[in-house]
């Protein structure tokens, strides 16, 4: 080899040189300790979410609380209560009233033919009584179903109402407890890491390599600076094992990786329970049309009764003419129908009022449950975001592990190449 040759060999040793330092200084600048600022991150999260679970229990409106709106759905009480219950009670009464007039009508009819000519009127007026009561009871029976269609939804109503009411039972005595216990072992995991240890590890290794470069960069000797070489190369490939970041799940990550798939299993839930609330909703509006159908056959019911009032009042003239038996089913139909009258106007006050109270006590209940659910979104939204957290510090921590691969890989060729050309160099000497 020529002497120009030889010059140019050795005068790529200071280019190498800095190859080797940069990639070196690029390592160790990849192996700074970034774990322990974001598990830092993490850590600030989940007492987020410890707060915000905990601030939402301490918000809650109890279960007993909640029941306590739906009182008047949940009597089972008699008819002097004001509940769906007592509702249907009344008219059962009511209808027992109209069957007993249609019974007396019906009688009256058969006696006023037995009275020829004298009779007839008076059997007429029976006759419409009767047709009259017949009416009555067909609304009455329509009524009647739509309280058994009111009963029908109570019961699936209370179903519904347990079920949340459970729902939530269990969200505050079980689950948040569950998940406070999983997140302060995750902060005590944390806080009893031996994080020093890890910092020793990590600033051993850069001290070490960067006492490796100083000694390559004194050197002039080609073999010492072939075996300093050998040390980094070596040093590169013992940090692998060494490392942190590539060491296998931390007790750390094994708590953050639990609490993570139960927030997930957390949030699932709280989706299906906030369809279930937005369908429970809707249970208010079968109600109301189920109440304003009671409404409207006692509305209809009670405009006619003037009409009865008058039959009333015709069969009495009619039977003053006629014979005491007659008189004594006059007597009976007019004691049953003013009875009837009677029941009807204050059945009518008392379904409005009671179909006002009902409501209300839905839109109270359904105001405090909307309070409730307002918290619980909060909860949610604070889940998704610690799981969004969890996905952005994984693939966090993946891309940094990739680019401390490349790093250490880019290093330990160039330390290859300034072994390579050293080697040649010594074999040109």
């Amino acid at each position: 080899m020529t002497k120009d040759t030889k010059e140019m060999t050795r005068s790529t040793s200071p280019q190498l040189l800095a190859q080797v330092r940069h990639s070196i200084d690029s390592y160790i600048e990849h192996i700074q300790p970034t774990t322990a600022s974001t598990q830092e991150t993490v850590i600030d999260l989940l007492l987020e979410i410890e707060q915000t679970y905990a601030n939402s229990i301490d918000h809650f409106i109890d279960e007993d609380e909640l029941k306590a709106y739906l009182e008047r759905f949940l009597s089972e009480e008699t008819s002097e209560e004001q509940s769906i219950n007592a509702m249907k009670k009344l008219i059962e009464t009511i209808r027992k009233y109209i069957i007993d007039i249609e019974m007396v009508s019906i009688n009256a009819m058969i006696h006023s033919r037995r009275l020829g000519g004298n009779g007839k009127a008076f059997g007429v007026i029976s006759q419409n009584i009767k047709e009259f009561s017949n009416e009555m009871k067909n609304q009455y029976n329509s009524a009647y179903e739509h309280v058994n269609q009111l009963n029908k939804w109570n019961e699936t109503f209370i179903e519904k109402i347990n079920g949340l009411m459970n729902y939530s039972n269990e969200l505050r005595s079980m689950r948040l407890s569950f998940f406070k216990q999983l997140i302060q072992e995750a902060v005590q995991t944390k806080n009893g890491q031996p994080s020093t240890d890890n910092q020793a590890i990590i600033t051993e290794q850069m001290s070490e390599l960067k006492n490796a470069m100083d000694l390559l960069e004194s050197e002039s000797d080609a073999d010492a600076r072939v075996q300093t070489l050998n040390t980094i190369a070596q040093l590169l490939q013992e940090a692998e094992q060494k490392q942190p970041l590539s060491v296998p799940q931390s007790a750390f990550d094994e708590k953050i990786n639990k609490l993570q798939v139960e927030i997930s299993q957390f949030v699932d839930e709280l989706a299906i329970f906030e369809q279930e609330i937005a369908a429970f909703r809707e249970e208010q509006a079968v109600f109301e049309e189920e109440m304003s159908g009671v409404e409207t056959q006692f509305s209809a019911i009670k405009g006619k009764m003037d009409y009865l009032k008058r039959l009333n009042v015709m069969s009495r003239i009619e039977i003053s003419r006629l014979d005491r038996e007659m008189q004594n089913f006059g007597d009976e139909i007019d004691q049953i129908s003013g009875q009837v009258v009677r029941e009807v106007e204050a059945s009518d006050t008392f379904i409005n009022s009671l179909k006002e109270k009902l409501i209300n006590d839905l839109q109270s209940f359904f105001t405090q449950l909307d309070y409730n659910h307002e918290h619980l979104r909060n909860m949610k939204e604070v889940s998704e975001r610690f799981l969004h957290q969890l996905q952005e510090k994984n693939k966090s921590e993946e891309d940094k592990s990739s680019a401390l691969n490349e790093a250490k890989d880019q290093a330990l060729q160039e330390v290859e190449n300034m072994i390579l050309h050293l080697n040649t160099e010594e074999t040109v000497t």
